[in-house]
């Protein structure tokens, strides 16, 4: 499996359970508001704050595990997502920037590769 790819029938671990409660509450508001007349633009700008908000813990909790082990690096939020335009079933895009880079198939390779489905899959098990 590549480093991309994601085995669907895994089991969905609890904290992506709860991630994709919150994300589902977040689209559920939109549909909410747009019954209620309010403005798409308005409600897509709340959305994307709260997308924000939620994926913020877990890219946080990651690029603390990966410095000691990758140095310095960031995760920078791009696309849709960053210009306040995210929609309710729209991927999310993530870019991963790395101050050193890292040769594939060596050891440190491997490792990256393993912290980046660490980071991947439960954005993906919520849904996001």
């Amino acid at each position: 499996m590549s480093v991309l790819e994601h085995d669907a029938t895994l089991p969905v671990p609890p904290d992506a359970m709860a991630l994709r409660a919150a994300l589902e509450q977040a689209r559920e508001t939109v549909r909410a508001g747009l019954l209620e007349g309010r403005g798409g633009g308005e409600l897509l700008v709340q959305l994307s704050e709260r997308i924000i908000e939620l994926i913020t813990p877990p890219c946080a909790q990651a690029v603390g595990r990966a410095l000691a082990r990758f140095g310095k690096l960031a995760i920078v939020v791009v696309g849709g997502l960053a210009r306040s335009e995210h929609c309710p079933h729209s991927d999310i895009d993530l870019m991963i920037l790395c101050a050193d880079p890292i040769a594939e198939g060596e050891a440190e390779g491997e490792a990256f590769g393993e912290w980046m489905r660490e980071l991947c899959h439960p954005l993906w098990d919520a849904g996001l």
